[in-house]
């Protein structure tokens, strides 16, 4: 059974799946739905709150306390208070389609090299799918993760 919420192999997907009392038709498109996360095509967004915009990827930044503080002060204009309110609903948007926890990027134009604990990867993203990058890094999923891959 998983339990740490760690992306696991197929393999040891499909032997987690026998151990359970379903049905062979549940045990069919789980292992169907679980296959299909893993081939999915690796992208940033998948690993830290970020939009696709004009063909590049952008890292959104959190607004911070401060920031936050000042939506809804009668100090700020109604234009930065919109441009906040839209700040923080953009972050929120994009961090819960995170898939994977405590990854932290750094970008030099179109590459971007991904750090989890000691370990920093340089991703081109051509074609690269789950699966492959689990084969480099074992990562924890989000909640978000977690339902992609039907667990």
């Amino acid at each position: 059974m998983i339990t740490d919420n760690r992306l696991i192999s197929m393999v040891e997907y499909v032997i987690a799946q026998s151990l359970k009392e379903t049905t062979h038709t549940d045990d069919f498109f789980s292992n169907l739905n679980y296959a299909k996360f893993l081939t999915t095509k690796l992208n940033l967004s998948q690993f830290i709150p970020c939009e696709f915009v004009d063909g590049k990827w952008v890292v959104l930044e959190e607004p911070t306390e401060e920031e936050k503080k000042e939506f809804g002060s009668p100090i700020a204009s109604l234009e930065e208070q919109s441009e906040l309110y839209h700040a923080i609903k953009r972050f929120q948007k994009a961090k819960d389609l995170v898939l994977f926890e405590g990854f932290e990027v750094e970008s030099i134009k179109d590459y971007h090299a991904i750090s989890y604990d000691d370990t920093k990867v340089w991703l081109s993203w051509n074609d690269r799918t789950i699966e492959e990058f689990r084969l480099i890094i074992i990562p924890t999923l989000t909640k978000q993760g977690l339902k992609q891959a039907g667990l």
